[in-house]
């Protein structure tokens, strides 16, 4: 079997023996959650697992030590305005989805140019989503790490782009 297909099968497996304890304790709210992320995985090539929560509390900073790179900008004031995805590839690159439907590759130094409020302001640039693909995710091959602005954000775009990123991943 390949690798590709082996944690798929793996993954299938963990969600089983959770759906089974669910059953099992009677945790019917569970049971619904572990459904959908079902039903997401043999739908789709990847599962995203987004990084949510305030803005400022290091959820880029976190995503950097996960792949042991600075792919994400960080500072001291909000930074992230754009959802960013991280995902395994063979090479470093990143790829710029706009709002019009077209994409376009950038190099891994540019994407602060992108996704961060500073280098695309109120998202001027009219940037959807940045993919990020990075060999050090091999273990995570069918896995995507999604960076999101952040919620009580002092720009209430980020906030709004944040709140909204689960339908803009499914339309990818």
């Amino acid at each position: 079997m390949e690798i590709k297909n082996d944690g798929l099968v793996r993954l299938k497996a963990v969600l089983s023996e959770i759906q089974s304890a669910c059953e099992d304790f009677g945790i019917h709210s569970l049971q619904t959650t572990v459904k959908s992320i079902v039903n997401y995985t043999e739908q789709n090539h990847y599962l995203d697992f987004a990084v949510l929560g305030q803005f400022k509390v290091g959820k880029s900073t976190f995503l950097n030590s996960l792949t042991g790179k600075n792919y994400l900008p960080v500072g001291n004031i909000p930074v992230t305005s754009i959802i960013t995805r991280l995902r395994f590839g063979p090479q470093e690159k990143a790829l710029v989805t706009f709002l019009n439907g077209s994409s376009k590759e950038i190099d891994i130094k540019d994407i602060e140019l992108y996704v961060s409020e500073s280098g695309n302001p109120e998202n001027h640039k009219e940037v959807l989503l940045v993919d990020i693909e990075t060999p050090v995710l091999a273990d995570l091959k069918h896995v995507r790490l999604v960076d999101t602005p952040g919620i009580g954000s002092v720009w209430r775009h980020n906030t709004e782009t944040t709140t909204g990123w689960f339908p803009v991943l499914m339309k990818q």
